[in-house]
């Protein structure tokens, strides 16, 4: 224990008592009926026990092949440490590139039980919407998440035996209104037994959010008194808590990692630290600006603000910018600290008492499904920005009179940061002829309400803005008209999206005899389209984009500098003529053809092409 923890224990109880928190008017009054847990797995209006928290996840990793759980540590009193990796099982996006990663943590302050319900909720929307074709698909399959909805286990635990008690008159710095242990614990329990009785220790413990390093024991946040509520104990990364999470990281790989958040509550802020990396900054801002503007459009109409954090002090947000350079924050979840004008102020914001400031950290039982549904939501958009900017993955035009493709580009992937184009050109575009153009990317591009392409909620109309043309010699020919759309059912060019829903739009060009004499020449596409929060395409698909020392890598703008920026795509031609063109040969049921090689004799192949899509290929052999 040390010789100032037997100080602790044998120093005189000045005013020490035991307080429980009321629905009444009392000194800890809250206005409305105080939180009990429910040992039950299924979300409610209410907060469930650690034991069906648990439960949910385990049910979820047994029965969805897009959920793995794995223990990566103890606790103090040598509790399993859960982390889940939520995902498909490979570590490659479909397209054969590697995945990114993402983290969220909950439950490193004991007392936070919002915390814990947000994590969850998080991942039971991902596996709710598995399946959906669209975003939570398209991230499942691009990225791995990583969560640890309890840390602080031993903690957690034991504000949920003592739901309602907890010592007034002890804390060292405000005895009179700081409630501690019981309810109100917020370190572990390192060198704390679970008796709340026992009042010699109750003021011990660790927190888990001052043991990190680079900054551990550094600034006014942070103090070396075990007393003292953010006590950074005696060594970075000294617990076995913060030793799990580090463990957890790797699981990503945490060099693969492109956000990190610690959620914590209360006070309805994004904290964020310093860091003299000006791009990561940036990127962050503009993150974090997605996160907040969609959040306060959702139901509850919650405004989270961007707060620089009070100084450097030892937290895991600090720990994970400042090791892996990526976008890190410390999620407050509500109640606002009556740092918004519209908004009294901790339990005063639900109609509550707000007698004393520690009733923020008890949310009323009837608003954490809204607070866990929403910022589940909110997070996925997060993570879809963190997923990458787009880039045109393919290009086909079809002639609209015998649906023949005429043209077909595909960007494949060669390595982890190369792409090489394949062309398939059955004859050039022809003056005067109609065509289709089917361009693909490699996200979902579009938001949707009442089945109507609208822009995300949190970003401006100008968004959903489309701008594609040809460029033929001096020559620039807009392509966009009344028919021009995005493809929201599945099934590939002409007509359906290529992967995800709104991944593909398409567009009707038909180029006047003028654009172009008999002579055949390459013409440009270009296309210029923002995604969902506004990121402007990956100029040159050549490179695969990834993330490295606080920014994007091979992310070109329209100059070919890597900046962050992006712009418009011209990096596909397109061969067009003024000559008359047979009418294309379409392939359809009933064709039938011979192949062999004539450098390899004595084999060959028959190719039958059937309904729905399927063709039969007989091999045979022959000999002289």
């Amino acid at each position: 224990m040390g010789l100032l923890g037997a100080f602790v224990a044998l120093a005189p109880a000045w005013g020490q008592r035991l307080v429980e928190w009321t629905e009444g008017p009392g000194e800890l009054g809250l206005g409305y009926p105080v939180p009990i847990p429910v040992d039950t797995a299924q979300a409610f209006d209410g907060f469930r026990t650690y034991a069906g928290l648990h439960a949910r996840h385990q049910d979820l990793a047994l029965n969805s092949p897009f959920v793995s759980g794995q223990v990566v540590g103890q606790t103090s009193a040598g509790r399993e440490i859960w982390a889940y990796l939520i995902g498909d099982p490979d570590t490659l996006t479909p397209e054969g590139s590697l995945e990114s990663a993402v983290m969220l943590q909950g439950g490193v302050h004991a007392r936070e039980w919002q915390s814990p319900e947000v994590v969850t909720g998080l991942m039971e929307l991902m596996l709710e919407r598995a399946d959906d074709g669209y975003i939570h698909q398209y991230l499942l399959e691009n990225q791995t998440i990583v969560l640890i909805p309890v840390l602080n286990i031993d903690g957690f635990l034991q504000t949920q035996r003592f739901p309602r008690s907890n010592y007034l008159g002890t804390d060292p710095r405000f005895p009179e209104t700081w409630p501690r242990d019981g309810r109100m614990r917020r370190k572990n329990m390192e060198g704390v037994d679970e008796i709340l009785d026992t009042t010699s220790d109750h003021l011990l413990g660790i927190d888990l959010n001052r043991n990190n390093p680079p900054f551990w024991a550094s600034g006014s946040g942070s103090s070396s008194d075990q007393r003292d509520l953010t006590y950074h104990g005696n060594a970075p990364h000294g617990q076995p808590e913060t030793q799990a999470m580090v463990a957890a990281a790797e699981l990503g790989p945490a060099a693969r990692l492109r956000a990190y958040t610690d959620a914590h509550s209360y006070s309805q802020v994004l904290f964020i630290d310093p860091t003299g990396n000006r791009r990561l900054q940036s990127v962050r801002f503009r993150l974090l600006a997605d996160f907040a503007d969609h959040h306060v459009r959702l139901p509850g109409n919650k405004r989270y603000l961007t707060t620089p954090s009070a100084g450097l002090a030892g937290t895991t947000s600090e720990y994970f910018q400042e090791t892996h350079q990526i976008p890190s924050w410390t999620l407050e979840i509500e109640p606002s600290d009556g740092n918004q004008p519209a908004l009294p102020g901790q339990g005063a914001d639900y109609g509550g008492l707000a007698t004393n400031g520690h009733d923020g950290f008890i949310l009323p039982e009837r608003e954490i499904r809204r607070v866990r549904e929403n910022l589940a939501q909110s997070f996925v958009v997060a993570y879809y920005h963190q997923a990458g900017p787009p880039s045109v993955a393919a290009l086909r035009f079809t002639d609209i009179e015998t649906g023949a493709v005429v043209y077909d580009a595909e960007w494949l992937v060669v390595d982890s940061t190369s792409r090489t184009l394949h062309v398939d050109q059955l004859q050039p575009l022809e003056t005067g002829r109609r065509y289709e153009a089917w361009v693909a990317f490699d996200k979902p591009m579009r938001w949707r309400e009442n089945g109507a392409v609208v822009a995300l909620p949190g970003q401006s109309a100008f968004s959903t803005r489309v701008t594609t043309r040809l460029h033929v010699g001096n020559t620039s020919v807009s392509l966009d008209g009344p028919e021009s759309r995005w493809l929201a059912q599945p099934g590939g060019a002409p007509d359906g999206y290529r992967r995800y829903r709104d991944d593909t739009y398409v567009t009707e060009v038909q180029l006047d005899p003028e654009v172009v004499d008999a002579a055949t020449v390459q013409a440009t596409f270009d296309i210029d389209v923002d995604d969902m929060v506004g990121q402007q395409l990956d100029t040159d698909p050549a490179t695969v984009l990834d993330w490295a020392d606080g920014h994007w890598i091979r992310y070109e703008d329209n100059n070919g500098a890597e900046t962050d920026l992006g712009g418009r795509d011209r990096s596909l031609r397109v061969p067009v003529t003024g000559e008359d063109q047979p009418a294309p040969f379409l392939i359809e049921p009933g064709n039938t053809a011979a192949y062999f090689d004539p450098a390899r004799a004595g084999e060959g192949f028959l190719l039958e092409v059937l309904a729905d899509q399927r063709l039969v290929i007989y091999w045979f052999a022959y000999n002289d």
